[in-house]
C-alpha cells in the first residue's frame, strides 16, 4: 500500500501509475545525512572492484526527503520490520555507525 506524506495522520490509498524511470535494484549498503530541511539516504550494492578485488559500494540511488516523508519512512519500516519478525524471529544485524544530522543555522 502507498501512503501520502504530505497530509498528517490521514491515511488515504492513492491511484498508482509507474514512471517511466522506474526500476528495481538490490541494495546490501546504506548511508544517510541529513540537514533540518531535506534527509538523503544513499543505496547501494557492495561488489568486488573489478581490478584490486576488493569490496567497494556501488552507489545506485539517492532517496531526498522532508524530515516528515522520512518520519514516514520510518513507522512504515518498523511495521514492515516488526511483522517480518513476528512470522520469522528477530532479524539479525552488524553495528551501524551513527548518522550526522547538520545543523543549518538561522
Amino acid at each position: 500500500m502507498l501512503v501520502s506524506t504530505e497530509k498528517p495522520a490521514q491515511i488515504t490509498e492513492k491511484k498508482k501509475i509507474t514512471s517511466k524511470d522506474f526500476r528495481t535494484i538490490a541494495v546490501s549498503a546504506i548511508g544517510a545525512s541529513a540537514n533540518d530541511n531535506l534527509v538523503q539516504i544513499v543505496f547501494g550494492l557492495e561488489v568486488p572492484d573489478s581490478v584490486t578485488r576488493e569490496e567497494v559500494i556501488m552507489e545506485e540511488v539517492r532517496l531526498v526527503m522532508t524530515p516528515r516523508t522520512l518520519k514516514t519512512v520510518q513507522v512504515t519500516l518498523t511495521n514492515l520490520v516488526n511483522g517480518l519478525e513476528s512470522a520469522l524471529g528477530e532479524i539479525q544485524i552488524g553495528v551501524l555507525p551513527p548518522v550526522e544530522v547538520e545543523k543549518t543555522s538561522k
